[in-house]
């Protein structure tokens, strides 16, 4: 409990998991902490030692590194409730996470760590726990847990679909908010993200917290895509949060938003909601795309967007695809998995498969240069160049297939680049002065390289 950043009254966060028995017995209860450090610390209790460690060395640090690195200096047993750098920079709804996927997520009691320059609690308990009456206490234990294997609810439909079973079950009642509460709360779609759907596709196996005879948890793996990764959840709040109320019925990016919270110390409930609304502020006029740097609409994903804008335009005959130029400036570290060529080529495949279902010829374009691209376009690195190549290339091959993807392939970087010893760079005079968008002349070199006899398989023609 503190007081919470985000509202200023009296905020208070639970979480499940193993850290709160480990506490126990060490010997204590609770902790209070008061003040600030001056420097990053963390607390190492173990048992009757209790220090204050120095903690610069994990600061800026996320949940998963944070962990690991304090298993490995202070022992495998110990269990850890740590902060990320959300906390440590005053993100207002940052969360303590214990055991790597349990958080205590409301109110920004994480936030408040951070304040206090206090990055994780160590903890490792060897004592034990003593009651009045042992024999009484053990049978009210057994029958509290008969009656939850008899309930259908505790007994079977927890353990089996874990909390995400109330999807379904809330949204038969009317109870799902959708589209931010702005399109009622009935989600045509829940079954696609709800507990069922995730037993079905994604879940590894059960965990439950200490001493649980339910095991409501899910570590759940999202196996191939845009979405690939590995986790523990969602649960139901974070499965409506990012889901119903942004629209979203795709359950891979469901979890992997779920996965970035837990991994990032940020309390997916809160960070989904406010996802949804900027949404409907977007949508609303509000919040303008040049302050976000994307379009932000409800449900939108890349291959809905297709659909949409592309699929249902009457008479449609050729789509040139200009896809990756912006893609690959999203390139880092933390994004590597998504921004990858094997998604880009999933993406890519689905749409040109989707398109000559329908009789549609496929025009496939290179990714221009980007390499000194002007500072208020974003930074751009090396490893993003890097991506661009490797997008390139697989674009070139493809397109040499005889029966590849493409009907077409115009190379715009081979007819806008210029060569320097440490890349390629747009064509000096071709570009708008930034290094990246083509002015009159760049746009003429490449209108008169484009064979308009492509956009119908016939001769080429020219105008």
């Amino acid at each position: 409990m503190a007081k919470s950043p985000l509202t200023g009254t009296i905020g208070a966060a639970n979480s499940g998991g193993h850290f709160g028995p480990e506490l126990k017995y060490a010997g204590y209860d609770g902790i209070i902490f008061e003040n600030a450090s001056d420097e990053p610390v963390y607390l190492y209790i173990s048992d009757d030692v209790v220090e204050l460690r120095d903690a610069s060395h994990l600061w800026g640090k996320d949940v998963y590194e944070t962990t690991d690195l304090l298993n490995q200096e202070c022992g495998e047993n110990f269990r850890i409730a740590c902060i990320s750098a959300a906390a440590e920079n005053g993100n207002l709804f940052a969360g303590i996470l214990n055991d790597k996927h349990r958080a205590a997520g409301r109110g920004g009691m994480g936030t408040v760590m951070g304040t206090k320059k206090l990055k994780a609690v160590a903890v490792k308990g060897t004592g034990s726990i003593t009651v009045a009456r042992p024999d009484a206490f053990f049978k009210e234990c057994m029958d509290a847990r008969d009656t939850l294997a008899a309930h259908p609810v505790t007994g079977a439909g927890l353990s089996a679909y874990g909390t995400m079973i109330l999807v379904n079950i809330v949204n038969a009642v009317g109870g799902l908010p959708v589209n931010n509460g702005s399109a009622g709360s009935l989600f045509e779609t829940a079954d696609q993200i709800s507990g069922e759907e995730l037993a079905a596709k994604h879940l590894l196996k059960n965990k439950g917290c200490f001493g649980c005879s339910i095991g409501c948890g899910r570590v759940a793996e999202i196996k191939s895509g845009a979405f690939k990764s590995r986790g523990e959840g969602p649960e139901y709040e974070a499965g409506w949060s990012f889901g119903a109320d942004c629209g979203v019925d795709d359950l891979g990016a469901v979890c992997k938003a779920n996965f970035l919270c837990n991994q990032y110390g940020i309390d997916p409930i809160t960070m989904g909601v406010t996802i949804a609304c900027a949404m409907e502020l977007f949508e609303k006029g509000y919040l303008p795309e040049e302050d976000i740097g994307f379009p932000l609409r409800f449900g939108e994903m890349g291959t809905k967007r297709f659909a949409r804008d592309v699929l249902e335009i009457p008479n449609l005959y050729a789509v040139i695809f200009g896809l990756g130029v912006n893609d690959v400036s999203y390139y880092t570290e933390q994004t590597k998995d998504v921004i990858c060529l094997e998604n880009y080529r999933k993406a890519v495949e689905e749409m040109a498969k989707a398109l000559h279902e329908r009789g549609v010829r496929v025009i496939m374009q290179t990714i221009s240069p980007r390499l000194g691209v002007a500072p208020t376009m974003g930074k751009y690195t090396r490893a993003m160049e890097e991506q661009r190549l490797l997008f390139n290339e697989w674009i070139r091959s493809e397109a040499e297939k005889p029966s590849g993807l493409f009907d077409y392939c115009f190379d715009a970087e081979a007819v806008v680049r210029e060569e320097h010893p440490d890349g390629y760079y747009y064509g000096k005079g071709l570009h708008m002065g930034d290094r990246l968008h083509p002015n009159a002349r760049g746009g003429r070199m490449l209108a008169e390289a484009f064979d308009l006899g492509a956009l119908t398989g016939e001769e080429a023609l020219r105008v």
